[in-house]
């Protein structure tokens, strides 16, 4: 007597663990472009941080809620690092009230630092242009930054 020949249904044990493995050699391989995307992103929140407060700091200038003239600060914009926080105030952050105070956390484990001036704060006059540290008006009107995490990096001008 003949056999009728019958179909296998489903998956052998083997056969399941030799896709598992396959899987788990295709995630080990992935892994360090999915370290370097998640810096790059990092990077990337950490310069739109960086340029809301930069607009934050403008508008509080503009606005000159302390009533500065001539070429008084108007608002500051200061990067905290032990904090790790981005301030914009109006007239000087040592100065302001605590309620009128803007901030904005850095992400963690990010370095954003100003680079040209060189300062851990800008200053900005009524009229919105930029101030030196010594309170002189600064012949450019733009700001070059640095904002960096490991080796992922990003250099750019704040305008």
């Amino acid at each position: 007597m003949v056999k009728p020949c019958t179909h296998q249904r489903g998956v052998t044990l083997i056969e399941l663990m030799i896709v598992i493995l396959i899987g788990g050699i295709l995630a080990l391989v992935a892994m360090p472009f999915t370290g370097a995307w998640v810096g790059s992103t990092q990077v990337h929140t950490g310069k739109s941080s960086l340029q809301q407060a930069w607009g934050q700091a403008k508008a509080l200038a503009l606005r000159n809620a302390k009533m500065v003239t001539a070429n008084d600060p108007a608002a500051e914009l200061m990067i905290d690092t032990p904090n790790e926080l981005m301030i914009a105030c109006p007239a000087l952050c040592n100065d302001a009230d605590a309620a009128e105070k803007w901030s904005l956390p850095i992400p963690k484990g990010i370095t954003i630092e100003f680079t040209d001036p060189a300062s851990s704060s800008i200053r900005f006059t009524n009229t919105g242009q930029l101030l030196d540290s010594g309170d002189m008006v600064i012949n450019t009107h733009q700001v070059t930054y640095k904002v960096s995490k490991g080796s992922e990096e990003d250099v750019g001008i704040l305008y």
